[in-house]
């Protein structure tokens, strides 16, 4: 695999299909949510961004990491891009940036401290499945 590419989409106001995205109905702040993907660029040990379960090395590299905002649906769109992903990682990454943006009581130095801790047993949310697509592979 030469990349993959997660596309997640988070709704700022109640969407008619539940089952393509998840709402959040407070403001999201695209400044702090952008400063807290650009935590996750580059090549890290994950391990506090999975499951725990994996007994493959947890070290990935996130080649990029992007927000859009999508004023037709009231929606951020978030492209993540990395050769390979870990069971839950994006989920997990994208529940901590949004919990930064949403500036709940974790700061982007929290995120830089978590990952950097490498353990699973974090207490910061996931996002949910609704809105998580697989949008491409491209293989070398």
């Amino acid at each position: 695999i030469l990349i993959s590419i997660i596309k997640v989409r988070v709704y700022i106001r109640p969407t008619s299909s539940p089952h393509q995205a998840h709402t959040h109905t407070k403001h999201i702040s695209k400044w702090h949510l952008e400063k807290s993907l650009q935590v996750f660029v580059g090549k890290h040990d994950f391990r506090s961004f999975c499951t725990g379960d994996e007994a493959q090395s947890t070290i990935r590299v996130v080649d990029s990491a992007e927000v859009k905002f999508i004023p037709e649906y009231g929606a951020y769109r978030i492209v993540i891009k990395g050769k390979g992903f870990l069971r839950y990682m994006v989920r997990r990454i994208v529940g901590a940036c949004l919990t930064a943006a949403l500036q709940k009581d974790v700061t982007i130095e929290d995120l830089r401290k978590v990952l950097q801790a490498k353990n699973p047993c974090n207490t910061l949310p996931n996002a949910p499945a609704k809105g998580l697509l697989l949008y491409q592979i491209l293989y070398e």
